[in-house]
C-alpha cells in the first residue's frame, strides 16, 4: 500500500497504434493513432540486515509470531498502510517500513518533510527487501526530479538513511545497506558492524522514539521479561524476552541514537 505525498503526480504521455486484422494475419486495415497517460514507477533493489536475528551470514526468526498485517500504525510511525500477508514463505524475517526522501541537496537536507512515500515491506533472511507479497522487489509509481535518499524504519532497531543518494538504472533504484558503514548517513554512529564483516541497524530501541536509552530497559523490556509474543523488546525476533535480549543487544547499544536527519 502506497502512502503518496500529497498532490505528487506526473503523468506522461505515450503514443500508441491499434491495428485492425481482418483474422488471416492481414494487418492492412483501419489504424488509429492516439496518446495515453501514465505514471512512471520504479522498483527498488534493496538489502539491508538486522542486529538481533543475524547470525553469521542469515538472519533467523519465528514465523509463529509475525502479525498478518503490517505492524506501523502507531505512532511514531502513524503510518496507514493496510499491507499484510496471511501466510509467510520460511525466508521472511520481518516488516519494515521504508521511507523515500527527495531533496536537491546533499543527505543531511533528506529531513522528514521532503519525504515522497512510504511503504511497508518485507525482509527476507539474507537481507533482501521485498513488497509485501513476499514476492516481488517494492515498486512505487513517481518521477524524481531531485536526490533520492532511502530511510528504514523497523520497530526495534535504530532507523537508517542512505549516505547517498540511490542510483536509477532502467526504471530500478539500487541500494546495499550492508557493504561498508559509509553506506550509512553518520557512518558507525548510524550503524553496527555484524560479524563476516557486514554493517546492520543498531538492535535495541524498543520505544521506537530513535534512542536507545533507560526506558527500552527498565519501561519496556524489563516489564515483558519472560513474555513471549510479537513483542518490542525481543530484539533478536526468536519470540522470547528474555536477558539474551537485554545482554547482546541493550547493553551493547545502550546511548547510541537513530542519525536520521528529522
Amino acid at each position: 500500500m502506497l502512502q503518496a505525498k500529497s498532490g505528487f503526480r506526473d503523468c506522461r504521455l505515450q503514443n500508441f497504434v491499434i491495428a485492425f486484422s481482418d483474422g488471416t494475419g492481414n494487418y492492412s486495415g483501419k489504424l488509429i493513432a492516439g496518446t495515453v497517460s501514465y505514471i512512471p514507477g520504479h522498483f527498488f533493489d534493496i538489502k539491508i540486515l538486522l542486529e538481533g536475528p543475524f547470525d553469521d551470514s542469515v538472519m533467523s526468526s519465528n514465523l509463529a509470531i509475525l502479525p498478518e498485517k503490517q505492524p506501523y500504525g502507531a505512532e511514531p510511525f502513524s503510518f496507514s498502510g493496510k499491507d499484510f500477508l496471511s501466510d509467510f514463505p520460511g525466508y521472511i524475517v520481518d516488516w519494515l517500513l521504508i521511507d523515500i526522501r527527495e531533496t536537491l541537496g546533499g543527505a543531511p537536507s533528506a529531513v522528514s518533510s521532503t519525504s515522497l512515500f512510504k511503504q511497508a515491506v518485507l525482509l527476507t533472511d539474507n537481507g533482501a527487501v521485498l513488497s509485501s507479497d513476499a514476492l516481488h522487489s517494492p515498486f512505487a509509481e513517481f518521477y524524481p526530479s531531485g536526490n533520492i535518499y532511502l530511510v528504514v524504519y523497523h520497530r526495534n532497531h535504530l532507523a537508517v538513511m542512505s549516505s547517498s543518494p540511490l542510483a536509477e538504472s532502467n526504471g530500478v533504484f539500487e541500494y546495499d545497506f550492508t557493504v561498508s558503514s559509509s553506506s550509512f548517513f553518520g557512518g558507525l554512529s548510524g550503524c553496527t558492524q555484524l560479524s563476516g564483516g557486514s554493517y546492520g541497524m543498531v538492535a535495541g530501541d524498543a520505544g521506537s522514539d530513535g534512542s536507545v536509552d533507560n526506558p527500552d530497559k527498565n519501561d519496556i523490556w524489563l516489564i515483558n521479561l519472560g513474555n513471549s509474543g510479537y513483542l518490542q523488546p525481543d530484539f533478536n525476533i526468536d519470540g522470547v524476552v528474555d536477558t539474551i535480549d537485554k545482554q547482546h543487544f541493550w547493553d551493547a547499544n545502550a546511548g547510541k541514537s537513530s542519525q536520521v536527519p528529522e
